[in-house]
């Protein structure tokens, strides 16, 4: 029987409820760590609780081959994005309605996960050994900037190549995407009385100026059709009050300070210092025509504030590398006809764009490649639906497909043999 026949939907749906009970927001994703490498290590895999930052994991697991060919990774990452409100069901309750799973984090990319675990699993029960090594790898902090994928390329296992299972849609197979970091920006005003407010310098109105300004920001960059869109920012917190902790005791006092964090996604002919330079600009110009306003940007914003503080670089996947030609070849076999192979996360409201293998999202790809292991993104979706909205879900189907394309890329990658020119595996689980 074949690999993709031997997938097991039900299993893959069992994992899957069994990895959303769990809940894993960043910084906190350390049980479904241990649970990965138990469900690993049953069934026959070394397996590794890597840490990353004290008291937090990567989940690595490894099917060692007979020797002598190359390596996939199978990259997914258990933090899950926070919910929206208004949810109708129970986030922490998996239910299963036709073919949709509806779960807190089922979409982003706990789905996706469960995928290449039932993958493995049928490649397990199959008996057949590989050449080489299949790696397992559930990553803490892409939500955060991709710290423990980045993690996981300064100090091993490094595989020949990877699949990132993002939910981009079971027939999509995604090769570009932009680059993305986020920003604090901090307005500094002078607190006074309610009653002499005239002499006050209020940092909230300073920030409404400067989202203003923001909101027109002129970027130095060069246009790419695949990514019409892009660059684009979003100020998407703020937080404000009595010094810098942002005491709310004293409403009858201006506020002095305020906080807003910045989400910017950038494209491959700008660098952090580009994007860092072009939000100075903007903001000292408010400076120019207003001398109250001050103000201080980090840019990635600190640990501090749970958001991305590390910047995940423009993706894009050379030509020709294989990795590609393999997962079209496994996609072909499995549905009979060629992927859609376009953005699954192109924007209702962007300009329009021919098909192409892009995304507006950024991922732990950019890692990957930045150290020289050719990647690509592949999973399940349901999450550019509905991001964060309330009930968010994946679709059972996909879930299946995409497990049956691992299967196949697998067997592909991990029985090519290495050349003798090639630098030998690095081993740490």
């Amino acid at each position: 029987m074949s690999l993709p026949h031997l997938v097991d939907l039900d299993e893959i749906v069992s994992i899957a409820k069994d990895l959303v009970r769990i809940r894993s927001f960043k910084g906190e994703e350390q049980d479904v760590a241990r649970w990965i490498v138990g469900w690993l290590s049953e069934r026959g895999f070394e397996t590794e609780l890597q840490e990353v930052e004290p008291g937090r994991y990567n989940a690595i697991g490894r099917l060692r081959g007979t020797g002598g060919g190359q390596t996939l990774m199978f990259n997914g990452h258990m933090d899950i994005d926070p919910l929206a409100r208004d949810w109708r069901r129970d986030p922490w309750t998996p239910v299963v309605e036709g073919d949709r799973l509806y779960a807190a984090g089922i979409a982003n990319m706990k789905a996706g996960i469960a995928s290449f675990l039932g993958a493995v699993s049928a490649i397990v029960r199959s008996g057949e050994r590989f050449a080489g090594d299949l790696l397992v790898a559930g990553v803490v902090g892409e939500l955060q900037g991709g710290v423990g994928t980045k993690f996981l390329t300064e100090h091993g296992p490094r595989p020949d190549a990877a699949l990132v299972a993002e939910p981009y849609g079971a027939d999509n197979v995604v090769t570009v995407h932009t680059g993305w970091g986020q920003a604090a920006l901090h307005i500094l005003g002078s607190s006074r009385h309610i009653g002499e407010k005239e002499s006050a310098v209020d940092a909230i109105k300073g920030a409404i100026k400067a989202i203003e300004a923001l909101e027109g920001i002129e970027f130095t960059y060069q246009p790419r059709a695949d990514l019409p869109g892009v660059p684009r920012l979003l100020v998407g917190n703020i937080r404000g009050g009595l010094g810098r902790q942002y005491d709310l005791n004293g409403p009858n006092y201006v506020p002095d300070f305020v906080t807003m964090i910045i989400d910017i996604r950038f494209n491959h002919s700008q660098s952090i210092a580009s994007v860092e330079a072009d939000l100075r600009r903007t903001l000292d110009a408010v400076a120019a025509a207003d001398p109250s306003f001050r103000y201080e940007l980090e840019f990635p914003a600190p640990k501090q504030f749970n958001v991305c503080y590390v910047v995940h670089p423009p993706y894009e996947l050379r030509a020709g590398e294989y990795i590609l030609d393999s997962t079209l070849k496994a996609y072909r076999e499995v549905t009979g006809h060629d992927p859609a192979v376009a953005g699954g996360a192109i924007l209702p409201d962007a300009p329009s764009a021919s098909p192409a293998s892009t995304s507006y999202a950024a991922d732990d790809t950019s890692h990957l490649m930045a150290a020289g292991i050719p990647c690509l993104l592949y999973g399940p979706g349901g999450y550019y639906d509905q991001p964060v909205s309330p009930d968010t879900y994946t679709k059972l189907s996909e879930m299946e497909q995409v497990a049956k394309v691992y299967t196949l890329v697998a067997k592909d990658i991990c029985s090519r043999l290495r050349t003798v020119d090639e630098e030998p595996l690095a081993h740490s689980t």
